[in-house]
Order: C-alpha cells, then structure tokens, then sequence
C-alpha cells in the first residue's frame, strides 16, 4: 500500500490561522478567561 500525503499548498494559509485563532478563543472560553487575557503577564 501506497503511503498518501495531503498536499501542503491546497489549504489555504489564512483558513489554517483563522481555525487555529478560533480554537484558542474557544478554548480558553471553557477555562473560564477570556480570549483578552491570554495577553496579560502576571509578574
């Protein structure tokens, strides 16, 4: 069999950095900050 790789140029590079925003967005929704304080240092 035959290994079968997905072409890397046939997605399109913001759709792959919009699902990657959303999904921190989205995650850190569920833990209870928002996506605002992500940023924030705590020194």
């Amino acid at each position: 069999m035959a290994d079968i790789y997905a072409e890397p140029f046939a997605f399109p590079r913001w759709l792959y950095v919009w699902i990657a925003n959303t999904n921190w967005n989205r995650t850190s929704r569920k833990n209870g900050i928002r996506p605002k304080d992500m940023f924030t240092r705590d020194i």
